[in-house]
């Protein structure tokens, strides 16, 4: 049936139109209605500039601003797959820093001659920051993977409905059972050939595609090396969760969201740190350059 109140007639369904509408100027009709709430006119200037619905009904600037800043239908539905990190308070700051080298990892005045301890601490230093960026790295990996499994999830559950109509299909828990594995097991995978193509594809067809055979339904290894007998469904939902009521892998896209973006600012934090020893490192090496000099210079009057 139509969707617009006054309208009794049913909607478009066939192979190639599917609508909740009967004509394309009801889907308008219908959006209009939904509108009437929004104030559309200009506030007045002894009012308190519009701070937005934060949290509640979209105003027309919220609306506005969303559909505004996507080019198409798709780019609109993957809106929210993913938490959206604070922006930099000056983004050209932002990237001038981390295009910036850093004094004592990067770099060292001229002239500049370490003490063994202080060459042993800048190479101490500069292996941390490596293993930082490597782990950062990992970490945006692994966000770029949870979303993949949230896109996997919502695409067996498609093909799920449309295999079996009539068995209650109305969402799944959706969880992959390589989520659970370690940083180590993850980094290893994300490094593999299988691994970065199905990041840099970033489609659920290629994360399907790279789940390994030597593992079942369940995340376990099968024996032997053979491959678990599977029919239709357990194929195309292979390493997912498929159940409706799911209390062992309950909010895992939230935990993990949180996970990552905790670790996330732990790395952020510890590279800072890393840079500022690495820099006070430097700062002592050169007041006991000048030091040394101003001594010998003593010395030889």
């Amino acid at each position: 049936m139509c969707r617009v109140p006054s309208c009794r007639k049913p909607a478009r369904f066939n192979n190639n139109i599917l609508s909740k509408y009967c004509s394309d100027e009801h889907g308008r009709e219908f959006m209009r209605l939904k509108t009437q709430h929004l104030k559309m006119s200009p506030a007045p200037e002894n009012k308190m500039e519009d701070l937005g619905s934060r949290g509640g009904i979209l105003t027309a600037g919220d609306l506005k601003a969303v559909i505004m800043d996507v080019s198409s239908a798709a780019e609109f539905r993957k809106l929210g797959e993913r938490i959206v990190s604070l922006p930099p308070d000056d983004p050209e700051t932002d990237t001038k820093e981390k295009d910036k080298k850093k004094l004592g990892l990067d770099f060292a005045p001229d002239d500049l001659t370490y003490s063994p301890d202080e060459a042993s601490k800048i190479e101490e230093l500069r292996k941390r920051r490596d293993e930082l960026l490597h782990r950062r790295g990992m970490l945006n990996a692994r966000n770029t993977f949870v979303n993949l499994v949230r896109q996997r999830s919502k695409s067996v559950l498609e093909k799920l409905k449309q295999a079996e109509p009539k068995g209650g299909w109305k969402d799944i828990c959706g969880f992959d059972s390589r989520l659970a594995w370690s940083d180590e097991e993850f980094d290893e995978w994300r490094l593999s050939e299988v691994g970065a193509k199905t990041l840099e594809d970033g489609t659920p067809e290629a994360l399907a595609s790279s789940y390994p055979d030597t593992t079942d339904i369940d995340g376990d290894t099968v024996m032997n090396g053979v491959k678990a007998e599977e029919d239709d469904i357990s194929s195309l939902s292979r390493g997912i969760c498929t159940k409706k009521r799911c209390e062992r892998h309950k909010q895992w896209v939230k935990v993990q969201q949180q996970e990552i973006l905790f670790e996330e600012d732990t790395v952020n934090q510890d590279l800072a740190k890393c840079e500022k020893e690495a820099q006070n490192v430097v700062e002592r090496a050169v007041l006991r350059m000048w030091a040394e000099k101003e001594n010998a210079q003593n010395g030889c009057q």
